[in-house]
């Protein structure tokens, strides 16, 4: 009997039963409600909009709270921003019993520069940073039971009361915004056009939306019922809400009111009659709240992750059949390309794609703890101060990412893409003490300086210590970031991967040595080097066996498929040494166009102990393959030397061997010395042909 046959078929329905008896399952409400009620609710809001349309006015008069600060008007001497910047602030706010963790995401600096190109990519990048850290979390072994989420679940995006229509860059925002967060757009300001102004505006604004095919929430669903479509439906005749905002009351008919003032009459911001900020308010708290929560989780999260984890399984498999070895071995690897992915904080590594990972390169070796020591010396401890007022850089929470050493065509290649979280503590004049942290979403291999977002997170809002922190401490943070690059590539081993130790950092290379006195010299131990064997081919299609031997003895050639200075000679007993002498050895034997036998060692080798390599070129009809016989290479760099063999050296040849065909070879020694012989016997064999020929020619007349 097959195994399908005992498939049971699900049931249709269920039947109707009445219990006989009081059982208690009605109160499963209750302790849902119990349960919620003692964990708190967090709701994540980000405002978008230029500086002066009353984001953080129109944030406070939602939550009747004084939550953010205006951000609209910049003092004189602070300089102005020149890029957006993420700023959070987060509140723990209570009614009724409800706790609300509220999450406000400002972005100062949007629109307001004279080029605005690209100034929503900090926004994007944010968004989809914290899906990053949801989902690495989510599929971390040992996760929390509730992962605190900080993904963005609202966007209210601020448009300017022109009357007219939509700019080209709120179009482009809209556009890439709706496709990873619910957008939410209002008009602000709106008591600055008539009503009619008002509505002529809001048409134009919904046929440029539907031409464009720009989607906000709330979305069109077949799951909802009739009543939630109802609702759904009318909150998409109010788009875009026509607001005004106000932290101030007014009097009016002798009660106080949230409004404005002007000498034309009073704006009551709770009166539908003058604008539809109640409309968004109730919207917002009262009947989306955590529609918007869900819709974030089962809609824009979930297309992240699905497309996240597509990724990670298409960048585990084998690249092409010339580098399987190293591709089954990086597969398997805890430091393999998929580890590496769920720790990025843009979900995939940032390398996929790149030259350090393509086919034709080495895996990447995973310099992760190296960078989180790096980080930890250079950063902590970093401290501004003005006006008697001191921030300093206390510890560094999280560094997350890749960070990945690389080589193509012999050049050593640093890609990372790292995001950090900083703690750090702020000392007031006045004796207080502020906490927070600084996120930095992404510190990449090819992030610019000015690039870099820092996204600033207070217990406490303070004006003065956020500006220190933007105008003083974060570009001493931006310095210290651009010269990561070149530690790394400087500090850490640069021998083929082999040297998996953490190398020190720079602070930690200039430490002083203590002073004490000389000691007896210890008796030096003789090191044990447990060895084994490495075989392995490669094919070269197209070329020859005489080509591939040139390549790898000749200085010129060498060079080329090195990327560097390469000493190499085709005299017996001489040294050669590639990469910058970090692999380096003797030249045994050397038959031209079929074999090569030499000692061979990487510099991070215990001392001394050198391996030996026999090169075997094996000729065929459509190119050679180079089989390769390796004894001595220590227990454990089995897959290490294989990997070095194919992206290193073979990997490289091929992709530049018609590159320097048309240099001349140089000779080898012993057969420059036949060849020279050759001459001479040459010459003498012509010479002796002439004299015998005069002489046969000259012979009669030299008869009597």
């Amino acid at each position: 009997m097959s195994s399908s046959s005992l498939a049971v078929e699900p049931v249709a329905s269920s039947l109707q039963t009445e219990l006989q008896g009081y059982v208690g399952f009605d109160t499963i409400t209750q302790q849902i409600e119990k349960k919620l009620l003692k964990r708190g609710f967090h709701f994540n809001v980000m405002v978008v909009g230029q500086s002066g349309l009353g984001k953080s006015t129109l944030v406070n008069t939602i939550f009747a709270s004084h939550l953010i600060e205006s951000k609209a008007r910049l003092s004189a001497d602070e300089p102005p921003r020149q890029t957006t910047e993420i700023q959070t602030v987060s509140h723990l706010i209570e009614e009724n019993g409800v706790r609300l963790r509220l999450n406000i995401v400002d972005t100062p600096g949007y629109g307001d520069q004279v080029n605005n190109e690209n100034c929503w990519e900090p926004i994007i990048k944010y968004i989809k940073d914290q899906h990053s850290a949801y989902l690495r979390k989510e599929l971390t072994a040992t996760r929390d039971r509730y992962i605190q989420d900080t993904r963005v679940h609202c966007c209210l995006f601020f448009i300017g009361p022109t009357g007219h229509a939509l700019k080209p860059i709120d179009i482009v925002v809209l556009k890439k915004l709706s496709e990873v967060v619910n957008v939410v757009p209002v008009i602000a300001k709106s008591d600055s056009l008539t009503i009619d102004e008002r509505q002529a505006f809001k048409q134009r604004i919904k046929a440029e939306l539907v031409f464009h095919n720009i989607k906000l929430y709330p979305y069109e669903s077949d799951e909802d019922d009739e009543q939630e479509q109802a609702l759904n439906e009318s909150i998409r005749e109010l788009l875009p809400f026509a607001i005004v905002g106000s932290e101030r009351n007014v009097v009016i008919d002798g009660r106080p009111v949230r409004g404005r003032k002007n000498r034309y009459g009073v704006i009551n911001v709770e009166n539908e009659e003058h604008c539809e900020f109640i409309y968004l308010r109730n919207f917002l708290t009262r009947t989306h709240l955590q529609d918007l929560i869900e819709t974030t989780a089962q809609i824009h999260y979930e297309a992240f992750r699905a497309k996240q984890l597509l990724a990670i399984k298409e960048s585990t498999q084998p690249a092409s059949s010339q580098v399987s070895i190293a591709n089954s071995h990086m597969a398997n690897s805890p430091n393999s390309m998929a580890s590496n992915a769920l720790a990025s904080p843009g979900g995939v590594s940032s390398t996929m794609g790149s030259p350090a990972q393509s086919a034709k390169s080495v895996p990447a070796f995973d310099c992760r703890p190296w960078a989180n020591k790096y980080f930890t010396n250079q950063l902590v401890g970093l401290s501004v101060s003005k006006n008697q007022n001191a921030v300093t850089i206390t510890s560094l929470d999280e560094c997350t990412g890749d960070v990945d050493l690389n080589q193509r065509k012999g050049k050593l290649l640093a890609i990372y893409d790292i995001a950090l979280k900083l703690g750090w503590k702020a000392n007031l004049q006045d004796g207080t003490t502020l906490f927070g942290h600084i996120s930095v979403p992404e510190i990449a291999y090819d992030t610019d300086i000015d690039d870099y977002v820092f996204a600033i997170h207070f217990n406490q809002d303070n004006s003065d210590i956020k500006k220190l922190i933007r105008t003083d401490l974060t570009p001493l943070l931006r310095t210290k970031f651009s010269k990561f690059t070149n530690d790394l590539i400087e500090n850490y081993s640069t021998d083929l991967y082999a040297d998996t130790s953490i190398p020190p950092t720079p602070e930690l290379v200039q430490r002083k040595k203590p002073v004490s006195l000389p000691l007896p010299a210890a008796k030096k131990e003789e090191v044990v080097v447990r060895t084994t064997t490495v075989e392995h081919s490669f094919e070269f299609p197209g070329a020859s066996a005489r080509g591939i031997y040139e390549s790898l003895l000749d200085p010129a050639r060498a060079s080329v498929w090195t990327q560097g200075r390469s000493k190499v000679s085709k005299k017996i007993g001489s040294e050669f040494e590639f990469f910058d002498g970090n692999v380096h050895g003797v030249l045994l034997q050397a038959i031209p166009g079929q074999s090569i036998m030499q000692t061979w060692r990487l510099k991070s080798w215990p001392k001394d102990h050198f391996s030996t390599v026999t090169l075997e070129f094996i000729e065929k009809e459509d190119g050679v393959t180079v089989k390769v016989i390796q004894l001595g290479v220590p227990v454990g760099q089995e897959e290490i030397i294989k990997r070095n063999w194919i992206g290193y050296y073979w990997t490289s040849i091929k992709e530049n061997y018609d590159r320097y065909q048309h240099l001349p070879i140089q000779n080898d020694p012993v057969m420059g010395m036949f060849e020279t012989n050759h001459l001479i016997f040459a010459a003498a064999l012509v010479a002796f042909i002439l004299i015998a020929l005069t002489a046969y020619l000259v012979a009669p007349s030299l008869k009597f």
